[in-house]
């Protein structure tokens, strides 16, 4: 807690944790995204973020060669939820999101920033690039805190679990997708969404990725992962997750709260 101030004694966000051993490494939520958490509080309403309900990954240069873009910018589509907004609007596995409203997106994380920047409910223009061209799709978001529309949650929405800590939606990964990414052995949760202001996102996790295991640990539920996290991963002040990335291998140290 407490506020990260600049050279100049502006507050510009609020500390959620430090790592001691890391000489001064620490993660804050930014004050202009904590700026519009409180008028939602402030106005009597539930915190909430827009979602659209798709795993995304960066653009890079061999990629945006072979989509046939200019520059590697944007998010690319890696799968898209069933019956979630962005299914509805028409956007497919493929297809790479490089504006939001009218704002270009750099990266992954720049689309979620943005997208959570909206209301759940409200309109929001989708600039794509799909094959060798750009086209706009409207998309109405959902609500981020739930991973479902306004509306009816949908089966997906209910099977999927937010890791509030890390910042994490994941769900147990699928036998097709398994079979797609080529993945040995059982379990596997799928990362549905990475929230921008929390540790998981600092250290490195992306949509799209799998977590394999957490502390050594295989996870085959949302259950199992928490189970870690507030057990070794509180006693520790951090959990290392294994995640394959698209075949590779790869692992990921992440911070976590004491709770004391």
């Amino acid at each position: 807690g407490g506020p990260l101030l600049n050279m100049k004694g502006e507050v510009i966000g609020i500390n959620t944790a430090i790592i001691a051993s890391g000489q001064g490494i620490g993660f804050a939520i930014p004050s202009n995204m904590a700026a519009g958490i409180v008028e939602q509080i402030k106005s009597g309403k539930k915190v909430s973020r827009g979602w659209i309900g798709v795993t995304i990954q960066d653009v890079d240069e061999n990629t945006a060669k072979a989509l046939g873009m200019e520059h590697p910018s944007g998010a690319l589509v890696a799968s898209v939820l069933d019956d979630e907004p962005a299914a509805k609007a028409g956007i497919e596995a493929g297809d790479v999101i490089t504006k939001v409203n009218g704002k270009s997106v750099e990266d992954a994380s720049a689309l979620l920033r943005a997208i959570a920047a909206h209301k759940p409910g409200t309109s929001v223009p989708l600039d794509v690039w799909r094959n060798g061209k750009a086209v706009t799709m409207d998309v109405t978001l959902g609500d981020r805190q739930t991973g479902v529309n306004s509306g009816k949650p949908s089966e997906a929405g209910q099977k999927q679990q937010n890791q509030g800590q890390l910042g994490l939606t994941v769900r147990p990964i699928k036998d097709e997708e398994r079979r797609e990414l080529k993945l040995e052995g059982k379990g596997g949760l799928l990362v549905l969404d990475v929230d921008p202001s929390k540790p998981a996102a600092e250290a490195g996790v992306r949509p799209g990725d799998v977590i394999v295991k957490a502390n050594r640990q295989a996870v085959s539920s949302p259950e199992d992962l928490s189970k870690i996290v507030a057990g070794e991963g509180s006693k520790r002040g951090a959990v290392m997750l294994q995640i394959n990335r698209r075949g590779e291998n790869i692992f990921r140290a992440v911070p976590v709260s004491s709770g004391k």
